[in-house]
């Protein structure tokens, strides 16, 4: 499965992160920074859920746009015998807002976004709240489970995990004939596989700690490395590069996707594809850039 995941995204310290997951099932967007529907284009109409990670304005603030712009893009219907062809989306966001000033700006903004396209969209739009540990299901033998993050100080923050239920040999008959044993034993594969959770994307944006258990063994996962010097961070929000690049490693993911790296650094570091002395590859978005892979 992650050899057939793409990913476009865009992710700059402070101004806007989104990013878009391809191939995994239906298409995911993660978060909604400004400049996401303008970067997407027609592909908006693929998108099936959007996960949102907390309610900071860089990574909500474009989603006004993402649910207009993907009810005017091409491959959304406009006939109305037709409409009911068109893709539902489901956006996904914490359901625990500390404060009363947390709890009233995301409902302003959802507010927004429901009375412009209120009278207009083509399409089925819901909300739904995702608590820690709770599991979506997106689509046959694939669900995204939402875990806890520290990050903002009045609300909850999720990080996200793409699960692919998988089957495997049991591990007592690995290097054994298998067509022999089950010919002996009448056995059928439900005798000799059994079912494992995959990880195949982690999306774990912003972040300051979490449980490294949550990527484990992750194909992909998006961290944040906010600060690439320890002294330039003031405030315990954000990861450094070495602290992702550490925890990452440790839990034995396959490639990092270095994000929402801080504009202050300029063009110090743009590094495509390192492994830095480790298993785990290394790829750096560029905050100046739309990144792919």
């Amino acid at each position: 499965m992650s050899n057939s995941i793409n990913l476009q995204m865009f992710s700059k310290g402070l101004y806007s992160s989104w990013c878009q997951v391809i191939g995994a099932g239906p298409d995911m967007l993660f978060d909604a920074g400004e400049g996401a529907a303008t970067a997407i284009g027609n592909g908006l109409t693929n998108i099936e859920h959007c996960f949102l990670g907390h309610f900071h304005g860089d990574h909500t603030l474009g989603l006004p746009s993402i649910v207009g712009c993907r009810n005017m893009a091409h491959g959304t219907s406009r006939n109305i015998e037709t409409r009911s062809h068109n893709k539902p989306l489901t956006i996904h966001y914490p359901g625990e807002i500390v404060g009363t000033s947390g709890r009233e700006s995301f409902a302003d903004l959802r507010r927004f976004v429901e009375s412009r396209n209120r009278n207009w969209l083509r399409y089925d739009l819901m909300w739904h709240e995702m608590e820690p540990d709770e599991t979506v299901s997106i689509g046959t033998n694939l669900a995204v489970r939402a875990f806890s993050m520290e990050h903002q100080k009045n609300g909850l923050t999720l990080g996200y995990a793409v699960i692919e239920n998988r089957r495997r040999l049991r591990e007592q008959f690995r290097g054994q004939n298998i067509r022999a044993l089950k010919t002996a034993n009448g056995w059928t594969d439900n005798d000799v596989m059994e079912p494992y959770e995959k990880n195949v994307f982690s999306y774990c944006l912003d972040s300051f700690r979490f449980d490294p258990k949550n990527i484990a063994g992750a194909d992909i996962a998006v961290m944040d490395c906010t600060f690439l010097d320890p002294r330039d961070r003031d405030d315990p929000t954000h990861f450094t590069f070495d602290e992702s690049f550490a925890l990452a490693s440790g839990a034995g993911v396959g490639t990092m996707i270095a994000a929402h790296i801080s504009s202050r650094y300029g063009r110090q570091f743009r590094p495509t594809d390192q492994t830095y002395g480790s298993g785990m590859k290394v790829r750096v978005v560029d905050p100046d850039n739309i990144f792919d892979l």
